[in-house]
């Protein structure tokens, strides 16, 4: 029984994954009901427990960016705070935080946006030092067309990240320094 129960835990995590791709591309062309349906279907199956929070993460990512494209910002703020939440990267990822902040400028909420960026560039520092979670691969390789200007983990960035040892970051600090 346990294997099939896991057989459908599976159908419905590939579902999911199904649904948000097909909303993402609907998104891409201009169809913008047919991928905030999608989304919706996508969310509706995702599974309740932590093993599905990244994807559940994603979706609501995506459904964030839908609602920034429509001038829904409340909408898209309160998504992306849900997004943050089902992370389970400790203060989420920096390509949110980049979206946060993208939000507030357009909500000429300054002090919000100085906030987000400060906390994007954070992130974006964690990960480029190994630390990268799932979340930030999936929508890293998306790529973003935010305001914000972060550097991307490109490049001879990316070859230094693959250079080092699990433990550099602990060993060697970039300042030079020894704590």
């Amino acid at each position: 029984c346990a294997a099939s129960s896991n057989g459908i835990a599976d159908g419905k995590n590939g579902l999911a994954r199904l649904f948000h791709t097909w909303g993402v591309c609907e998104y891409h062309l201009g169809n913008e009901s047919k991928a905030q349906q999608l989304l919706e279907d996508a969310l509706r199956v995702t599974g309740p427990g932590e093993a599905d929070s990244t994807m559940r993460s994603l979706i609501l990512y995506s459904m964030a960016r839908l609602e920034v494209l429509r001038g829904e910002h409340l909408l898209a703020q309160h998504c992306i705070g849900l997004s943050l939440k089902e992370n389970l990267f400790p203060g989420g990822n920096s390509l949110i935080w980049k979206l946060w902040a993208e939000i507030a400028e357009k909500m000429e909420n300054k002090v919000l946006e100085k906030r987000c960026k400060e906390q994007a560039l954070l992130r974006w520092e964690e990960e480029r030092g190994g630390t990268v979670s799932d979340l930030s691969r999936l929508l890293g390789a998306r790529g973003s067309d935010s305001s914000s200007r972060l550097p991307e983990r490109t490049g001879s960035v990316m070859k230094d990240m693959f250079r080092k040892t699990p433990w550099s970051s602990k060993v060697c600090h970039t300042s030079g320094r020894m704590d």
